[in-house]
């Protein structure tokens, strides 16, 4: 979450100091890295924090620590270079647009020396060293922002300064991760310890290589069928959805954890599924009402912090909030089939996804141009979401006010037609206009009872929760 955070936090530099162009080659590059990391790590690191408590303070959680360090690094080290050879050779044809030098060869650097990052950040969890973890979040965050000034806006480098400065704080806290792991790097290699982790973590990796893909897709399709210009525009878009975004990770640190409690409280089985369908409203209500303050204030922002040459974005705004929003519900459903460890559902249900996503931009983009981008993620997030909850649901059903499930799509889709009756660029008519409709939105949520000021401590739980657990 902190790279997202840090991502919005840059748009007024991003926007004046890079071209659409410029931005679209950071956006493809951040993303073919994330995917390349996941490569890297196998999804082994998060299986620490399940295998930590095995062990505790010792001997044997040096070796286990050991083990799963030079593992992460050979790992590393061994993909990295794999995939250095199939970008050299065919990268044109997999990211067109994304030139292997510097670009590739900066990203494959910020990917390995990320190896050891993920590692400590379980191991901050585990022994719930919140106050470390956070200076250390804060202290990355700096440094990048600073970095990325000094590169773009001092030294006037480009897309080059902005990937450049991800690089140098990877390898400035790849070393501080070696001095605070130093100690519990004193084990030996276990491949006996080795085992269970990588077997663990292989049950969730195909859905992580799948979600890590879709931007990857996305991004070069939409490079080799419009522009690199036209990736640009997309990430700021997305990037002026992060709200919503954050309030989604949220929710997945501290909804689960009460899903759970419910599910395995059978005295209180009735009581139960009547208090998750009312948690449920109240989650999607809230949520929904984060979508409208994007949907009606987005544009205006897009506006007021982006050049002219990113305010393409504004039209993209609607479907990619909205596609998110249908994933909230896929999510929320989606939880059931965890708590049942059928999680090979989850990689079916992404696989489908992101094969609908790409006939979808197949599809759209000659039709629609950029905006079809927005149309095929709705598309795809429907199709999951509906597979996702038919799924759920034939394990256990829990009581859906649906009446009032209902009426707050109907309020969302009148508030989107609504926000399509006027396309002017005079920020004064958009902020009266986009104003109203707000309001009158929320007038209307809360004369529905949709939404309440007594659910404020349940916003908050959430907060807390996903704060503990950061």
């Amino acid at each position: 979450m902190l790279p997202k955070v840090i991502g919005f936090l840059l748009i007024p530099v991003y926007t004046v100091y890079l071209s659409p162009q410029d931005f679209g080659l950071v956006d493809l590059a951040t993303s073919l890295g994330a995917f390349i990391l996941v490569f890297m790590r196998l999804g082994v690191p998060g299986s620490v924090l399940r295998f930590y408590f095995d062990h505790q303070e010792g001997e044997a959680l040096k070796d286990y620590i050991t083990t799963i360090f030079w593992f992460l690094l050979g790992c590393s080290l061994i993909v990295g270079a794999v995939t250095a050879l199939i970008l050299y050779t065919t990268g044109d044809k997999i990211v067109p647009g994304l030139p292997f030098y510097p670009f590739v060869v900066m990203i494959l650097i910020w990917a390995f020396f990320n190896s050891n990052t993920d590692l400590q950040r379980r191991l901050l969890q585990a022994r719930e060293q919140s106050a470390y973890s956070a200076k250390l979040s804060t202290i990355t965050a700096l440094l990048t922002i600073s970095l990325t000034i000094l590169f773009v806006i001092a030294l006037k480098w480009g897309a080059v300064g902005v990937v450049g400065a991800t690089v140098i704080t990877a390898i400035v806290f790849f070393i501080q991760g070696q001095v605070y792991l130093h100690k519990d790097l004193k084990g030996k290699f276990s491949w006996s310890q080795l085992i269970p982790s990588f077997t663990y973590a292989m049950g969730i990796l195909p859905y992580h290589l799948i979600s890590n893909a879709a931007p990857v897709i996305n991004k070069s399709i939409l490079s080799g069928y419009e522009s690199l210009a036209a990736v640009g525009i997309l990430g700021i878009a997305l990037r002026f959805t992060i709200p919503l975004t954050i309030f989604i990770s949220a929710l997945q640190s501290s909804f689960t954890p009460l899903y759970y409690s419910v599910r395995t409280d059978e005295q209180e089985s009735l009581k139960g599924k009547k208090n998750l369908g009312d948690l449920v409203v109240r989650i999607w209500s809230v949520a929904l009402l984060l979508l409208a303050g994007i949907i009606c204030f987005g544009g205006l922002a897009i506006q007021l912090f982006t050049t002219e040459k990113f305010h393409e974005a504004i039209h993209l705004l609607p479907g990619i909030s909205i596609s998110f929003i249908i994933g909230l519900a896929a999510y929320i459903f989606g939880n059931e089939i965890y708590y049942q460890k059928k999680t090979w559902w989850v990689a079916i249900i992404s696989t489908v996804q992101v094969g609908v996503n790409f006939v979808g931009l197949l599809l759209f983009l000659p039709l629609f141009g950029l905006i079809g981008v927005g149309y095929a993620m709705l598309v795809a997030a429907i199709v999951a979401a509906i597979l996702q909850v038919l799924v759920a649901r034939k394990y256990y059903q829990f009581s859906i006010p649906w009446k009032k499930f209902l009426l707050s799509i109907v309020l969302m889709l009148g508030l989107v037609f609504l926000s399509h009756l006027i396309d002017t660029r005079l920020i004064l008519w958009r902020m009266i206009y986009f104003g109203f409709l707000f309001v009158i939105f929320v007038w209307a949520m809360f004369y529905f009872k949709l939404l309440q000021l007594q659910w404020i401590p349940l916003i908050n739980k959430i907060a807390k929760k996903y704060h503990e657990r950061r």
